[in-house]
């Protein structure tokens, strides 16, 4: 239980947005197409965001979602369901590489996850297509 409690402050704590703004676009650069992009580390492994929810009596379980990026640069589900933070503040992906929120406020990468731990702000991320691609165009090289 107390792994469950840790877990809950961890995320809750991850949600929540600095007090710093962006003075820069809320647009990544992002390859033609009308997506969404999956989001990759340049090791090839997708972000997720990690969330506890409850199905009854004794049933919390945490609950990891893959993270795609609109052609927005909106960070939102496969569904197109946007991700907020706790002041439901949609993420957007910067073009200078910062996550921020429509209000224009820089958060840290720790509100997603790798390998259930909190994303670096120092992870380089891209999309996935954009590393198959650079893998192919390696193997086409040799």
């Amino acid at each position: 239980m107390r792994k469950l409690i840790a877990l809950s402050l961890l995320v809750l704590s991850a949600c929540s947005p600095q007090p710093e703004t962006s003075k820069g676009d809320v647009t990544v650069t992002l390859p033609p197409g009308t997506g969404p992009w999956q989001i990759w580390t340049y090791n090839g492994e997708p972000i997720e965001y990690e969330t506890v929810e409850y199905f009854g009596t004794d049933d919390v379980r945490v609950i990891r979602y893959p993270v795609y990026v609109s052609v927005t640069g909106q960070f939102i589900h496969k569904s197109g369901k946007p991700f907020t933070t706790v002041k439901n503040e949609t993420i957007y992906w910067a073009q200078n590489g910062d996550f921020v929120t429509d209000r224009h406020n820089i958060i840290p990468r720790r509100i997603f996850s790798l390998h259930g731990e909190p994303l670096s702000n120092a992870e380089p991320l891209l999309l996935k297509e954009q590393l198959l691609e650079a893998k192919a165009d390696m193997v086409n090289q040799l």
